[in-house]
């Protein structure tokens, strides 16, 4: 069975279409008691859905990047490019997703990283410039291998990511 993803809107609303005779119905999200659920059309088609509360658009990749944790005194420094070749560039993680905030990692072998830790997180867009990218963020979620990453502040206006995203 096929998962339709819902964009809850601003003001909590959402708006289901049956994908086969298109009957829509509007109504509040906070009606709706779970985020993944299936619902059966007066037409009989059965689909499900799963609401989605991202405020941003989040965009699903497959990129190779390298994530490590940062170490207190490493937090205020400037961040300086390391340089480090493509060639020789480790790779211990997939970036599943990217927004303008954050990204999503999924660690290809077991790290000592947990929620609330700081990390930096190299990694090459799949873009026709092969934009290398290197993040200083912070771990909002980490469950079975997969780490959710907020961007600190100076990276929510990047603008590369940004162009990537259209």
């Amino acid at each position: 069975m096929e998962i339709r993803k819902i964009s809850v809107g601003v003001d909590g609303n959402v708006s289901v279409t049956c994908p086969r005779c298109g009957r829509s119905k509007n109504g509040p999200a906070s009606l709706i008691d779970k985020r993944e659920m299936t619902i059966e059309c007066e037409c009989k088609c059965v689909f499900g859905i799963q609401l989605e509360f991202r405020k941003r658009l989040r965009k699903e990749t497959n990129l190779n990047g390298f994530i490590e944790g940062i170490s207190k005194e490493e937090r205020w420094a400037k961040l300086i490019w390391q340089s480090r070749s493509p060639v020789d560039q480790s790779v211990n993680c997939k970036i599943m997703n990217l927004s303008r905030v954050g990204l999503g990692v999924l660690t290809i072998r077991k790290l000592l990283i947990k929620k609330g830790d700081w990390v930096k997180i190299e990694f090459t867009l799949d873009d026709s410039a092969s934009t290398r990218m290197l993040k200083k963020g912070i771990v909002r979620v980490a469950k079975d291998g997969y780490l959710g990453c907020e961007f600190f502040d100076e990276g929510k206006s990047d603008h590369k990511i940004g162009f990537y995203l259209l």
